[in-house]
């Protein structure tokens, strides 16, 4: 998965939002509280990153409407979609997403599960979370 589309990046969050609940309802059984503990801490950010991706949807959506729009100045449209892209979309993207999806990634490698489910889980979600971050900069230019 290429990760170019805000689809593939929402479809990757969502994985990753499923394979959370699972490891949580799994980790319910285990002895030691704190694998249910990091899934759950874990799960709660992704949900969060989940919205601001959909966000992030929202304001990509806008930004072609803007460029689609009816209006008698081509250069003004585009200049209006600049200044959309640049101090709206690349803003939340650098200031808000981003940070969140990198403090997501610190908190999962941090978290010091204690079982081999646990340690698989870390894993399973770090191992797309990096390219997704990876991908995030090279689009937007950070």
């Amino acid at each position: 998965m290429t990760l170019d589309k805000v689809e593939q990046r929402h479809e990757v969050i969502n994985i990753l939002i499923d394979e959370a609940f699972e490891f949580k309802d799994l980790a319910e059984d285990f002895e030691d509280s704190n694998d249910w503990a990091g899934a759950e801490v874990i799960l709660s950010q992704l949900v969060a990153i989940e919205r601001l991706i959909s966000a992030e949807e929202i304001f990509m959506d806008n930004f072609y409407l803007l460029g689609s729009m009816r209006y008698p100045d081509r250069d003004e449209i585009e200049h209006l979609q600049t200044i959309f892209l640049l101090d709206g979309v690349h803003a939340f993207i650098h200031e808000v997403l981003l940070p969140d999806l990198e403090y997501s990634l610190k908190t999962l490698n941090e978290w010091g599960f204690r079982t081999d489910e646990g340690e698989e889980f870390r894993e399973f979600v770090s191992k797309r979370l990096e390219p997704l971050i990876k991908r995030y900069k090279v689009l937007y230019d950070i």
